[in-house]
């Protein structure tokens, strides 16, 4: 696992990407987003980046018109039994030094919404074998096996 640079600057790229996993933990003020990530490292064959934004406030979660996403609130997490979501659109606004974002997922899915302070991104590069029907996620660096639905062990 690397520490991105600059976090915001995977921000505009996050349109297209699947969404595996987003978590608000509004005691912390924390909002985390776990995608799949284009910018793969030489040597690799798949990217997850890790997205942490801090000082969250304002954190507002519209359903879309499926019954079977209103369930998640202020998580999600994907599996092998539920259909992938993807990132549809990724909307920043900037007002002094407080950013906004709203994230659509989907005209079935909806959207959520926040404002933020602070970003800092991680991401994990893999390699890809496969063995039968199944596919196995080893990190680049290490070789040590890691799931698909948890690339950085949260």
């Amino acid at each position: 696992m690397e520490a991105l640079e600059d976090a915001s600057t995977a921000l505009p790229l996050l349109r297209e990407y699947l969404l595996i996993a987003f978590k608000y933990d509004s005691a912390r003020a924390v909002l985390t987003m776990i995608c799949d990530y284009a910018v793969v490292s030489e040597g690799a064959r798949r990217a997850f980046v890790m997205l942490v934004f801090e000082g969250v406030d304002h954190y507002e979660r519209s359903v879309g018109d499926s019954g079977d996403y209103c369930k998640f609130v202020d998580s999600y997490q994907a599996d092998t039994q539920s259909a992938p979501i993807v990132i549809q659109d990724v909307r920043l606004h900037r007002e002094g030094t407080v950013l906004s974002m709203n994230v659509f997922l989907g005209t079935d899915f909806g959207e959520f919404e926040f404002r933020f302070k602070n970003i800092s991104g991680f991401v994990r590069n893999a390699k890809v074998e496969q063995q039968g029907d199944r596919f196995v996620y080893r990190d680049w660096r290490t070789n040590r096996e890691f799931d698909f639905f948890n690339p950085f062990s949260l």
